[in-house]
């Protein structure tokens, strides 16, 4: 009953990954990653609450909600969306595995999203708003992953349509 589960995985899909943390996963790691990462991950998972704690009336969407990478946790705030000159941003609190915890802002330029729907077909993002939101946090989710630290002045600016932004597009807009 008090077993913490780390997923680890070569790659992940938010759809694997909400998975995961509905089962109880505490964290979800990508392969590969350094010893380092794993000892957060697992002093994460031993020190916090499972990411499956959060509250039950949370909105469904393209969201882990509370989502866990390489022990880092990473919210979204519902209603954080911000409007930066001509970006799209949302704001998340990200938690390193030692216990700090900061604001991050991620912003999207309307040429990222331009290339996002030319890429998909589709003017207009069945999701809305929640479409952009997921997309910024799976761009949260990589800088954590690839350089295990906040943002630089906590703010990751999405200014390229990256191929793992384009996988994780792929896969979350797969026909059913």
């Amino acid at each position: 009953r008090n077993a913490k589960i780390i997923m680890i995985t070569a790659f992940g899909t938010i759809d694997l990954a909400v998975d995961a943390m509905k089962a109880g996963a505490t964290d979800f790691l990508r392969k590969p990653f350094t010893a380092e990462t794993l000892r957060g991950a697992v002093q994460a998972a031993l020190q916090g609450g499972s990411s499956s704690d959060a509250p039950a009336n949370q909105s469904p969407g393209l969201t882990f909600g509370m989502s866990t990478i390489n022990g880092f946790h990473i919210a979204f705030h519902p209603g954080a969306g911000l409007r930066l000159q001509n970006d799209v941003g949302f704001s998340f609190t990200v938690k390193k595995p030692d216990g700090e915890e900061r604001q991050c802002i991620v912003a999207i330029t309307p040429v990222v999203m331009e290339l996002v729907k030319a890429h998909v077909d589709m003017e207009t993002m069945q999701a809305g708003e929640r479409f952009w939101q997921a997309l910024c946090e799976e761009a949260l989710a990589n800088h954590l992953y690839q350089n295990a630290d906040f943002p630089p002045e906590n703010f990751l600016h999405v200014d390229e349509f990256t191929t793992g932004l384009r996988r994780f597009v792929d896969a979350v807009l797969a026909p059913s």
